[in-house]
């Protein structure tokens, strides 16, 4: 007697036959794959030094990371919307807000179809609004991301923004 097994692979499931005796072979049923998702402008792989870059910025290390991002951008693996995205985080990282919003505005304009930076670029702009004094922007800027991007881990910070 055949039994059915399920084999998750990446929120996918298979289902294959396993056989009662070993000499009979059945095929696994064949999973498609599912394909690399390339937003506009974006790279299939993203440097590791400029997520680096990132996570030194969110440690307060700004010169290191400014440093880093600096030989990084040379790239061409680059994604423009991350380099864009990496020069608003070190803007905002030297208090310089107007030039932070010019790349975050970069990102959610013109990149507005890449799934990983837009969101969290409306998020930081909405952040920008909340820390300068601007809490209806910052709102508004909230409620875009919620509206704009559902399915986005950002959806979880949004809620810092009202």
């Amino acid at each position: 007697m055949k039994g059915v097994r399920i084999i998750g692979i990446i929120g996918l499931a298979a289902v294959c036959a396993v056989p009662a005796r070993s000499e009979e072979t059945v095929p696994a049923a064949r999973v498609p794959e599912t394909p690399l998702v390339k937003s506009e402008g974006r790279s299939a792989e993203q440097p590791a030094i400029l997520y680096q870059v990132a996570g030194l910025i969110d440690q307060n290390r700004t010169d290191e990371a400014l440093a880093l991002f600096e030989t990084a951008r040379k790239t061409d693996k680059a994604s423009p919307a991350m380099l864009e995205y990496l020069s608003a985080r070190l803007a905002m990282a030297k208090g310089q807000y107007t030039e932070a919003l010019q790349h975050l505005a970069q990102v959610t304009v013109v990149y507005s179809r890449d799934t990983e930076w837009a969101p969290a670029a409306l998020f930081y702009e909405g952040l920008i609004y909340k820390q300068t004094g601007h809490p209806e922007a910052a709102r508004q800027t909230a409620e875009e991301l919620l509206l704009g991007w559902p399915e986005s881990d950002w959806i979880r910070r949004a809620e810092e923004l009202k």
